[in-house]
């Protein structure tokens, strides 16, 4: 889609949310599915394309153990706030948000404040009951 939005024309921003420092210290293979590791920080690769990558303190998940999982609910606003100066500036120019299943749903108001007049497309990627998101991450999905 960002190939076509370019040849069209439009600038692109790329965003990659759903990485934590948790990822890197795992060794996350999403983080190598490229060839390279992506710099952290906001990137411009052509007058077309800007990417944005960072690691948030803490990204949602779910171990499967009520105990461990009850404090994460509540840590949840680490990756909200740490990603809403990143975006905030964007997210002001956008004319069109792209959000993908999974972690980017939690930052679906920020598309309401700071982009309200942009077009919005949520695309589906992953069902995420199946990928044992924690339940407030399915909640937020189904607000969408």
């Amino acid at each position: 889609m960002s190939h076509h939005l370019q040849k069209m024309g439009w600038h692109v921003t790329h965003v990659t949310v759903g990485c934590s420092w948790l990822s890197a210290i795992k060794r996350d293979p999403r983080l190598a599915a490229r060839g390279y590791k992506p710099k952290l920080g906001a990137q411009v690769h052509s007058p077309t394309l800007t990417t944005i990558f960072g690691l948030s303190p803490l990204h949602p998940l779910r171990t499967g153990f009520t105990l461990v999982d009850q404090p994460f609910v509540r840590l949840k606003s680490l990756f909200i706030n740490y990603w809403t100066p990143r975006l905030r500036g964007s997210l002001r120019e956008a004319n069109l948000v792209i959000c993908e299943s999974g972690a980017p749903v939690l930052l679906a108001p920020l598309l309401t404040k700071y982009a309200p007049t942009a077009s919005r497309i949520y695309q589906v990627n992953d069902d995420m009951r199946l990928l044992n998101a924690p339940a407030y991450l399915v909640r937020a999905e189904q607000e969408m």
